[in-house]
């Protein structure tokens, strides 16, 4: 049987994880804090969407608070 193309007779250690000890592919710093914002910005862009559309159906339901 071959599970992820590794064989069962085989009896050493497969490590499925990259190299730690390679050099840095994935980026500068720069970039990978680019990727952590963009990513922060668009879940609190998706948040307030939500929020918005819910107090809109709420409104139409008629479930908002008078002022």
């Amino acid at each position: 049987m071959v599970l992820l193309r590794i064989s069962r007779q085989n009896t050493g250690w497969v490590s499925l994880m990259n190299d730690t000890t390679s050099t840095n592919t994935s980026g500068t710093l720069l970039q990978r804090l680019g990727w952590l914002v963009l990513i922060w910005v668009c879940s609190i862009a998706s948040l307030g969407a939500v929020a918005g559309l819910m107090r809109l159906l709420m409104g139409f339901a008629g479930m908002t608070p008078s002022a």
